[in-house]
């Protein structure tokens, strides 16, 4: 006995921040269902994009191209929701030529949570922060980091909280309200 499955259908999407409202419509509805666990096991093993044909690999980076363009996008929703006048733009860099990400990762974790501990006096997460990394042409790793209403911090406390290298507290200088999502997102 097979169960039924939920399924949605829209055709209009709304997405609206402070400062934009993005209205899609859809010529055909997008539906959306829940993937039952045996459904998944059906599918096929992927290829790996040297295995995939020139066509398959096209598609493949056109994909890629979408969904960088689309997480732009949702990370200029977040700054445009949580943006005020003690949101900060951080840059942690390491003295060392660190490449492994797994090492970089956990030092830049445990650095949040000396940080949130320091400033909230808990261990619970108050922080609210977005973060990437970046590889410099050395292919040294470092952070760029938006605090959302973060408060004051002497920059030798961060300095000392961080540790491990050269901190750079960033001023958030755009022209306008309306690009400092999308000026933000570049990082």
């Amino acid at each position: 006995m097979s169960k039924a499955k939920e399924c949605f259908a829209y055709n209009t999407k709304i997405i609206e921040t402070p400062t934009t409202k993005e209205v899609y419509i859809y010529e055909n509805p997008i539906f959306s269902h829940s993937i039952e666990k045996a459904d998944l096991e059906k599918t096929s093993k992927r290829k790996t994009f040297d295995e995939m044909s020139a066509h398959k690999q096209y598609d493949s980076l056109k994909r890629k191209q979408k969904h960088y363009e689309q997480t732009c996008w949702e990370i200029a929703r977040i700054v445009d929701c949580n943006f005020n006048n003690r949101t900060k733009f951080v840059t942690l860099t390491f003295k060392e030529n660190i490449q492994d990400i797994t090492v970089t990762n956990r030092e830049f974790k445990y650095f949040i949570q000396r940080l949130n501990y320091s400033l909230y006096h808990t261990k619970i997460q108050l922080l609210k922060y977005i973060a990437t990394w970046e590889k410099q042409k050395c292919g040294a790793i470092h952070y760029h980091v938006i605090f959302f209403d973060f408060p004051y911090i002497a920059k030798e406390k961060l300095q000392d909280l961080w540790s491990h290298g050269f901190i750079k507290i960033n001023r958030i200088d755009v022209d306008s309200k309306e690009n400092r999502g999308r000026y933000l997102s570049k990082f």
